[in-house]
């Protein structure tokens, strides 16, 4: 019995060895399999818990105007992120209470937020510095802050379609801001630090940081104060003709710099998905699905100056003359005979107008925009040799401006270009072009000739202001002799002064332009009643320092003829744009243009003797104010009559001047500038200043003109 009790007590503890045994070997086997076999990935996972990896988002580049003003601009962007697992539940309701305090958010929506089941989300995006700093000083545990940058643009819709916008994840999706988005988005730099259970960063010294790389900035052709002009003359001239669109360009003919590029409606980059226009409004109401929604949106961030094709009409029809002056095939005063239509195969294609000219001068058909002498002309020329010029004033492909999704146009090729499409092209109808490539083939005309490639970008630079690339202007081909160029702007001059351009004269300036009428192809139909005015323009014909085009695309107002649509609208902003270049009017242009009278020009807060010299060459006297005591080495204050003003030739204007120590000036105008610009240009012509609101100035307080002291206050209402 004994022995028995032995045997069993010598079982069990064999039993409970092995078992002992057993557990040991499966334990060294599992701690084994966690160290060798799946030690890399707990070692992720402990890493993912101890170490806190962070994206650092780089500084997105700015974009400047040319004149070093700041069109587009990153500012910090906090976003707040909580993982409610880490949130003590005693600290819940006090966590609630302050987020909702310092956040202005409804304590219940945080609530719900935190009970959502969410291992972490972002409870507020764009959270201003002061409000972070309170969030901070509370010491909430489970919160954590991601700092990135959000794009802002200062002028609102200025410019949409040249600067362009980002997305939310700051990649650029239109104008320069998608076509040098490689410049412009830097380069993310990381940090890895220490972090315990709440997600706190413990260790007061990074593991890894790689600091990123700010984007490049970006220094445009566009001038800030031109825009301004453009925009302005092209929102009325939408609301005054109830059109569908206006599109305005203006470059400079010598470097083929775009100074201004305007279309309305537009929309505002700093809210890129709502539109501001029922035209854009109504067609995103009607899509039906989102895909449908996001193609409109896309229309809508189009630029149509580039993008988009159109019949230029008449105006085409300086690169016809252009052609046949250049082949010798035709002369400025030779004669033709209008009956008021052409007969081309059978075709009977009339002019504008059913009356006859009659003999007319080559020169007065451009004038008076006669379709059948050029078609006379084109026919000379011939489908081959046309075609070549056509392609030498850069049509039929891309000008290669640093714009994303330019349009090419459309033409016939010589085998394609039967002798009704030879007739009809001569006078822009049957080609389809861009807009870009029109003003462009008006600014080789300007440019002695030589066709420019169109520059929006000059340089890019970096955080220190350094040059790292540059766009030097570019000539692509010479189109025609400069002996042609002149002849043909000698013609357009003749077009404003005597033809069908005269809505665009402007006392004191030499002015070149060509109007345009083009009825609209609708459903593969010329359409009744839906038109495009165009009208391009240059100035001053002696040293062409702009070219413009202007396109009313169906005017619905009283009339739709280039000449009454359009050229009132040239004429405002070639008139700003000369004005502001300090173009200096053309004592010869004011004579013949205006019955010999003379512009008084700018000579407000200019010296004496300089002004006098002037005045002379103007054939325009002056005379001294007798009741003060007069300093001849001082400025002139002010004049009667006025700067602008138009005087007869050989009389006098009296002159106000002030001590060269004298401390009154002119109150400039200050409409349309920023704060920050008002701010420097008060400061630097010594007056106090006292802001009111926000945005661009509205309104002011002493009136721009205004006589005033140095030292007063002046009062600027922002909008």
């Amino acid at each position: 019995m004994a022995k028995k009790v032995v045997d069993i007590k010598k079982t069990r503890i064999k039993i409970s060895a092995f078992l002992f045994l057993t557990a040991i070997f499966a334990l060294i086997v599992r701690l084994g399999y966690i160290q060798i076999v799946a030690g890399p990935t707990y070692s992720q996972e402990a890493m993912k818990q101890q170490y806190k990896d962070t994206v650092i988002y780089p500084m997105r580049g700015i974009i400047y105007d040319r004149t070093g003003k700041e069109l587009a601009v990153s500012v910090p962007k906090n976003d707040l992120w909580i993982e409610p697992d880490n949130v003590k539940d005693s600290e819940k309701d006090a966590t609630i209470e302050t987020l909702s305090k310092i956040l202005e958010i409804d304590k219940e929506e945080i609530k719900k937020s935190l009970s959502s089941g969410k291992k972490r989300f972002a409870l507020a995006k764009n959270i201003d510095s002061d409000k972070v700093k309170k969030i901070r000083e509370a010491k909430i545990s489970g919160i954590w802050f991601e700092q990135s940058s959000r794009r802002y643009y200062p002028y609102g819709k200025f410019a949409s379609y040249v600067i362009g916008h980002v997305s939310n994840e700051n990649v650029g999706l239109a104008g320069v801001e998608a076509s040098f988005n490689t410049y412009l988005k830097g380069i993310p730099g990381r940090e890895i630090f220490i972090k315990d259970a709440r997600n706190r960063e413990i260790s007061t010294n990074s593991l890894s940081y790689n600091e990123p790389v700010n984007g490049r900035n970006l220094i445009l052709t566009i001038d800030e104060v031109i825009q301004h002009h453009m925009e302005r003359a092209v929102e009325q001239a939408l609301v005054d003709n109830n059109a569908k669109r206006v599109i305005a360009i203006a470059m400079d003919p010598q470097t083929g710099d775009i100074l201004g590029m305007v279309s309305k409606p537009d929309y505002d980059p700093n809210d890129s998905r709502t539109p501001l226009y029922p035209l854009f409004q109504e067609k995103i109401d009607a899509a039906l699905s989102d895909e449908e929604k996001l193609k409109e949106l896309y229309t809508m961030w189009r630029n149509p100056a580039v993008n988009d094709i159109y019949e230029p009409g008449s105006p085409f029809k300086v690169v016809t003359a252009s052609a046949a002056l250049e082949e010798g095939l035709v002369y400025p005063e030779e004669w033709f005979n209008d009956i008021g239509y052409t007969e081309v195969a059978g075709r009977k294609i009339k002019n504008w107008t059913s009356k006859p000219f009659g003999s007319i001068t080559f020169t007065k058909a451009v004038e008076q925009s006669v379709n059948s002498t050029f078609i006379q002309i084109a026919q000379r020329l011939g489908a081959q040799k046309f075609t070549e010029y056509i392609t030498a004033f850069g049509f039929g492909k891309p000008t290669g401006i640093a714009l994303p999704g330019e349009g090419v146009g459309m033409q016939y090729t010589v085998s394609k270009m039967g002798p009704v499409e030879l007739a009809t092209t001569s006078f822009g109808q049957s080609i389809s072009v861009t807009p870009i490539q029109m003003v462009s083939a008006i600014s080789a005309v300007a440019n002695d000739g030589k066709l420019m490639k169109p520059r929006i970008v000059k340089e890019v630079t970096d955080e220190n202001g350094e040059i790292v690339e540059s766009f030097e202007p570019e000539v692509v081909k010479r189109a025609v002799s400069k002996t042609t160029a002149d002849q043909m702007l000698a013609i357009m001059e003749s077009v404003v002064a005597n033809g069908s351009g005269s809505a665009t004269k402007i006392d004191g300036y030499r002015i070149g332009g060509k109007t345009g009428t083009a009825q609209k192809v609708i459903d593969g139909k010329y359409q009744s009643g839906y038109y495009i005015a165009s009208f391009s323009a240059v100035a001053p014909i002696e040293d062409p320092q702009v070219a413009l085009l202007v396109i009313v695309d169906e005017p619905k107002g009283a009339s739709y003829f280039g000449s009454t649509v359009s050229g009132p609208v040239v004429r405002q902003i070639m008139q700003d744009i000369l004005r502001y270049l300090g173009v200096k009017p053309n004592a010869q242009a004011v004579i013949e243009n205006n019955d010999s009278k003379v512009v008084i020009p700018e000579i407000r807060n200019r010296k004496y003797s300089e002004v006098a010299i002037e005045l002379e060459k103007l054939g325009i006297g002056h005379v001294l104010d007798a009741q003060q005591e007069i300093d001849t080495s001082g400025i002139v204050i002010d004049s009667f009559p006025k700067p602008g003003d138009k005087v007869p030739q050989g009389s006098s204007v009296m002159l106000y001047i002030g001590s060269s120590t004298d401390e009154t000036i002119i109150m400039p105008d200050l409409s349309g500038k920023t704060v920050k610009e008002v701010t420097e240009l008060l400061k630097n012509m010594g007056l106090e200043f006292t802001p009111v609101g926000s945005g661009k100035a509205v309104k002011q307080m002493p009136s721009a003109g205004t006589m005033v002291k140095k030292g007063n206050m002046a009062s600027v209402e922002f909008e």
